[in-house]
């Protein structure tokens, strides 16, 4: 049974805070053999945060918040991992390979939608009804810029903050918090996040209407209903197509990133729905997607057979909640129940680590080259 409670915490950590940052030009990244992966960083439910070596999940650290769940992806670099805890609110930094607690900000309004980024040294999220920075340093605010419509989500890209509202708000903002453009679709509200590719924004409205926009005039390049119930779900650029998932159907969509025709259809086998709280990922031609239901599948992205199914769901809980994924050379690593999974790309299990609560949440990869991969892109984080 799917209750407004489970709803909510897919809303609040499958897209959360999925592609945040600015993306590389390139999201078609083959696997490079030479780099590996370094840590894995993910939260769960009782608020816990757990750093693992990334290829055997080791258990390097776990941080107790004192706060409730965190349900948003944190922010991270090779020396820092900043969390925000919207229902403390509270954002806080951690030493990436210790765990040690640098600095923590309380009595913040923080918004559930919106994962911290960093940009030029400064922590930027969004605080329901503002935008804030908090010096990376010490955590004192440096920008607090107030949003009449709010905030849902927040990227970086080609020198701007992108902000998406309900509403059908979105906008450009500079480092200093003034707005350079404003793009409103007139199509209800932004809750999901969008994709920025090619200086692109692509975002899809709850009402299913679909959007490219210029993100350094703000001006609308076209928008298309794609009739699709989309209440959460978050778009994904890749080879020049935009994912979509459905809403608790069975189906979720590939539309072309020149006019919005859809162009592939993915449909999941009997009893199983999509969840549309997630970020599907796209990595050399498969499209990695959970199921409300608790399992994982590859989808083969040209002729839309099922390439794989791996089940995930655990025993020790009553529903198996599930976040979206993130692929980082050559693994798969899903959250599921009160499990991080990491997996080869063919679904083989390479490690698994127990966590205290369910995972909400989608991991967090850093690599030895200092790269961040995060759910919701095939590419990285830079």
């Amino acid at each position: 049974m799917k209750t407004k409670f489970n709803k909510l915490y897919w809303l609040t950590t499958s897209l959360l805070a999925i592609t945040a940052c600015e993306k590389t030009n390139d999201l078609t990244l083959p696997v490079v053999q030479s780099e590996q992966n370094k840590v894995a960083v993910i939260s769960d439910n009782g608020g816990n945060i757990y750093a693992a070596n990334a290829l055997t999940g080791t258990t390097l650290w776990t941080y107790p918040t004192n706060g409730g769940s965190v349900t948003n992806q944190p922010a991270m670099n090779n020396e820092v991992i900043v969390y925000a805890d919207a229902q403390a609110g509270t954002i806080s930094c951690l030493n990436t390979q210790t765990g040690a607690l640098k600095w923590s900000k309380s009595q913040l309004s923080l918004s559930w939608l919106c994962s911290p980024i960093i940009v030029n040294n400064i922590v930027y999220t969004g605080g329901g009804s503002r935008i804030l920075g908090l010096s990376l340093t010490d955590g004192s605010i440096v920008l607090d810029k107030p949003m009449n419509n709010g905030v849902n989500h927040l990227n970086y890209s080609n020198g701007l903050l992108i902000a998406n509202s309900c509403g059908g708000y979105l906008y450009g903002i500079d480092l200093t918090g003034n707005i350079q453009w404003t793009y409103e679709s007139n199509s209800s509200c932004y809750h999901n996040n969008p994709s920025i590719y090619n200086k692109t924004v692509y975002i899809i409205s709850y009402g299913g209407k679909l959007s490219a926009v210029n993100i350094t005039t703000g001006v609308e390049l076209w928008s298309e209903m794609v009739n699709a119930y989309t209440h959460n779900a978050t778009v994904v650029y890749n080879d020049g197509l935009l994912f979509v998932p459905g809403d608790y159907a069975n189906n979720f969509y590939a539309f072309d990133a020149v006019d919005g025709s859809r162009k592939h259809i993915y449909t999941m086998p009997s009893g199983q729905t999509i969840n549309g709280y997630q970020a599907p990922a796209i990595v050399n031609g498969v499209a990695y997607v959970f199921s409300a239901e608790g399992s994982l599948f590859a989808f083969n992205v040209a002729d839309e057979s099922i390439k794989w199914q791996k089940e995930l769901t655990v025993q020790d809980v009553q529903q198996t909640m599930t976040a979206s994924v993130t692929v980082a050379n050559g693994y798969v690593f899903a959250g599921a129940g009160k499990y991080l999974y990491a997996m080869d790309l063919n679904g083989a299990v390479k490690w698994q680590m127990n966590t205290l609560s369910e995972v909400y949440s989608s991991p967090v990869i850093l690599s030895d080259n200092n790269k961040v991969y995060r759910s919701g892109m095939a590419g990285i984080v830079e």
